[in-house]
């Protein structure tokens, strides 16, 4: 890793400005990017400290590092300043108690413990801000190396380390990824470290800038996104509303001979279905049925049914679809509830109705061939289309409307590409 002159500066200045250090800018950074990444509100990030607060341990030779915990709450989207307070805090929390061994913490603690990752923390911070020791030992000169384990602690340690020139000018900010091949794969990590960076340059860009509006994406990442999103459909500006009246009469003019309805052996074009359910519309007019009325329809799954549904809607009216297979009593609950002005259904279905007060329509009533064949005037695009309703949480059945133009907006959006020769099968 090797991260621009550029960027540490700007980190040393975020730093001086909210009066923390250049480590727990990093140690925001990267907790915003793992809370970002799927790792939820609440991060918890490892770090190791030195040990040696004891001035008697300065002259000693020994391997006295600890462990720390920075636990990060990232909750109601702080801003980058309030995230540096709060790290600044917790760090300064965590120092106070430094020479509490991880492993008593872990003791202490009791988490629940698995053979797949580390307890309390699966990534790791190391931080180094003075540069590489040289050692000279008479005529002996030692370089430091470093050494490759193959094997890693944590799913995932950074090593990062702020650079100097021989003057003492920043040089940039570099370091070591190790992480568990079995966990990720290179190409994740060198994704995620492109991220921290991206992050830590929005964040000493903006400190008021709230967490949720740090870009962790670069432009590839959006476009990626983008088109498996498909954006570009969703962006479209939304087709005026119409009526569901208004759009099928446009489809009968564009395509007045293709098949509109197949059930069963039966088959309707647009044209045949467009006439029917206009001749039951005059029909249904004629009954007083019209802007704001409902008529609640009582049919098996059927042509008649198809054709009954448009008729309503041509009218102006809402349609209150019924199943035969519903108890008699909660068919007149709805057809009294819904106070109903007619209902349409099949002779060998008029029975059900039997004790409801309202006019009942035979779908194959001999009076409707000979009614006309043309459109009632459109119906306004705001009124309610159909009337469903719910089982409901108390009992009692739960009525829903839905207006007229909903079935235009979701079944023709250009989401679905229909055309005449599109088939939807209801079953």
């Amino acid at each position: 890793m090797k991260w621009p002159a550029a960027l540490q500066e700007r980190v040393r200045d975020l730093a001086r400005e909210h009066n923390v250090t250049g480590f727990m800018v990093v140690q925001a950074a990267l907790a915003a990017l793992l809370s970002r990444l799927g790792a939820g509100p609440d991060v918890a990030v490892g770090f190791p400290i030195a040990g040696r607060r004891d001035p008697a341990l300065d002259e000693l030779v020994g391997f006295f590092v600890n462990t720390l915990v920075l636990r990060v709450d990232l909750t109601g989207d702080p801003t980058v300043a309030e995230l540096l307070v709060q790290v600044r805090r917790r760090s300064l929390a965590a120092y106070e108690h430094q020479d509490v061994p991880f492993e008593v913490l872990v003791e202490r603690l009791k988490p629940t413990r698995s053979l797949t990752h580390h307890p309390l923390i699966q990534v790791m911070l190391a931080w180094q801000h003075t540069g590489p020791v040289q050692l000279a030992l008479a005529d002996v000169h030692a370089t430091p190396m470093p050494i490759d384990t193959h094997s890693a602690r944590m799913d995932l340690t950074l090593s990062l380390g702020e650079r100097f020139t021989d003057t003492g000018e920043p040089a940039g900010i570099c370091g070591t990824a190790e992480f568990r091949t079995d966990v990720f794969d290179g190409a994740s990590i060198e994704a995620l470290i492109d991220r921290l960076e991206r992050v830590l340059v929005a964040m000493t860009a903006d400190a008021t800038q709230r967490i949720s509006s740090v870009n962790v994406l670069d432009a590839a990442e959006h476009a990626r996104l983008d088109r498996w999103g498909n954006r570009a459909v969703l962006t479209r500006p939304a087709p005026t509303s119409v009526s569901i009246p208004a759009a099928f009469a446009a489809r009968v003019a564009h395509s007045p001979d293709a098949v509109a309805l197949t059930c069963g052996g039966e088959s309707l074009s647009y044209r045949e279905l467009d006439e029917a359910s206009n001749r039951l519309a005059h029909l249904l007019s004629d009954h007083g049925v019209g802007p704001g009325s409902v008529v609640a329809l009582l049919f098996s799954r059927c042509a008649a049914a198809i054709v009954a549904m448009a008729a309503v809607l041509k009218t102006g009216a809402a349609y209150l679809p019924i199943d035969p297979a519903l108890p008699r009593a909660r068919i007149a609950f709805m057809v009294a509830d819904a106070a109903a002005t007619a209902v349409v259904t099949a002779a060998d279905l008029r029975s059900l109705l039997d004790g409801c007060d309202l006019a009942v329509i035979d779908a194959a009533d001999p009076r409707i061939p000979g009614c006309p064949g043309t459109a009632l005037p459109a119906p306004a695009a705001d009124d309610i289309a159909y009337l469903i309703y719910t089982s409901g949480t108390t009992g009692c059945p739960r009525v829903w409307p839905s207006p007229t133009t909903t079935s235009p907006n979701s079944s023709g959006s250009p989401t679905f590409s229909t055309n005449p020769r599109t088939r939807r099968r209801s079953r």
